[in-house]
């Protein structure tokens, strides 16, 4: 398994680069590309290295940055900078709550730093125009660094999925965390967001403080030659997820001594309670409205045994996702 993407993100924007052929490795390059990769046992609960390869070819770069880069065509954008290669590598972490958990390393080798730094702002700008991937801070990191974490769910799949894109000296590189399950799991999105900042955070940490040492090494400047500053392009406001919330009573009319059913529909993992009131004011001694987390299906039930004197009554549902609240009746009849 080269690649996992159990949330597919909204597409950055696409940038009509055309390919030069790669240039050769100049005799003072300062990194060899392979030493960017991260091993196994740098990760403080073991990892298991999926992947490791060299990508000479913007047509490999894109290929492997296909869940990488919100970009489409990050490979000719690095091949006119005048890439010595891209180094791909993916890791595959213990699972975190039943979601599988990988980062993916992008690390390329430009011949300057300005050239690097230009990369940057190529990718950067693609994370910038993400409306659905909400930007985030990451830990001080001593570097330039740009991030966004996205969360989604839908009918197949759940979690959360992050970017970050950094440069040092000669090298650029991205990050991309994952914590994801299949949608029949339940899981705390919230959770899972946390989980994917944390991990990104440390490799791309990680990342930083090698090449540091890489370029040191080498006696390498860590600094663009003519530093420009990051144009500031505001992403497109990210607007909480719609959603609506619709009840019913099953039997709608019923005789005295009945057993009904309060239904709910709404978005799978909406939180909502619910109350019945009978026409006489009085509550149902037997009803348990305690909240309850909706499933993939989005769907909820109570039930009670209907003991009132009275002529029928409403039962009220009341739902909470993503700080929204939305409440809905279902009026019934007892004959």
């Amino acid at each position: 398994m080269k690649k996992i993407a159990a949330i597919s993100l909204a597409a950055g924007i696409a940038v009509g680069l055309t390919g030069i052929p790669v240039h050769a490795a100049s005799p003072h390059q300062a990194i060899t590309v392979r030493k960017l990769a991260v091993d196994a046992g740098s990760f403080p609960n073991g990892a298991t290295i999926m992947n490791t390869n060299v990508d000479k070819t913007s047509a490999a770069v894109n290929s492997d940055a296909a869940v990488m880069s919100p970009s489409k065509n990050s490979g000719g954008a690095y091949t006119r900078l005048g890439s010595y290669g891209s180094l791909y590598e993916y890791a595959l972490l213990p699972k975190f709550e039943k979601a599988l958990r990988s980062l993916q390393l992008m690390a390329t080798v430009f011949p300057s730093s300005s050239a690097a730094f230009q990369a940057y702002l190529f990718d950067a700008a693609a994370i910038q125009n993400q409306g659905n991937c909400q930007p985030v801070s990451l830990p001080s990191l001593g570097v330039r660094t740009e991030s966004c974490v996205s969360t989604a769910q839908d009918s197949t799949a759940q979690g959360s999925f992050m970017y970050t894109v950094a440069t040092v000296g000669t090298v650029e590189f991205i990050v991309v965390g994952l914590a994801a399950a299949d949608a029949s799991i339940h899981l705390d999105l919230n959770m899972t967001r946390a989980r994917a900042i944390t991990d990104v955070s440390f490799l791309a940490k990680h990342e930083a403080n090698h090449v540091l040492h890489l370029l040191t090494l080498a006696g390498n400047n860590t600094q663009p030659t003519t530093p420009q500053p990051l144009p500031v392009v505001k992403p497109a406001p990210i607007a909480a997820p719609a959603f609506t919330v619709t009840a019913w009573v099953t039997p709608s009319s019923m005789s005295y001594d009945a057993y009904p059913t309060l239904y709910v529909k709404s978005a799978p993992g909406a939180s909502c309670s619910a109350s019945v009131t009978y026409s006489t004011g009085r509550s149902p001694v037997s009803f348990d409205g305690s909240p309850q987390t909706l499933p993939a299906n989005g769907t909820a039930s109570w039930s009670w045994h209907e003991e009132t004197v009275g002529s029928g009554g409403t039962a009220t549902v009341d739902c909470t996702y993503h700080g929204q609240d939305h409440t809905a009746d279902a009026s019934f009849t007892v004959q």
